[in-house]
């Protein structure tokens, strides 16, 4: 793609996720933390931060520190935390 090609469309995003309203789309995300209990002993594990995002308001949905990755129903970081009406369309 050319830099003409993408300067006449200054408003697209190219390979992002571009909701047009807010509760669309809500993206998670897991950021590997450090080692807990610090410091670092047998038995510590690594604390992990699941984050979810609403995409148009870039609003932080829910979040949870967990030791585990393992599988957990849509919305498990944000489980309890959530407004009345917070409801998605999708989840990434």
């Amino acid at each position: 793609m050319s830099r003409a090609a993408i300067s006449a469309d200054p408003a697209k995003a190219f390979g992002r996720y571009e909701a047009s309203r807010r509760n669309e789309i809500w993206i998670g995300d897991v950021l590997i933390g450090p080692f807990v209990p610090q410091p670092r002993k047998p038995g510590s594990k690594r604390a992990k931060l699941f984050v979810l995002v609403d995409d148009y308001s870039r609003l932080l949905v829910g979040a949870r520190w967990m030791e585990e990755e393992n599988t957990r129903p849509p919305g498990g970081p944000a489980r309890g935390r959530l407004p009345a009406g917070s409801t998605r369309d999708l989840l990434f």
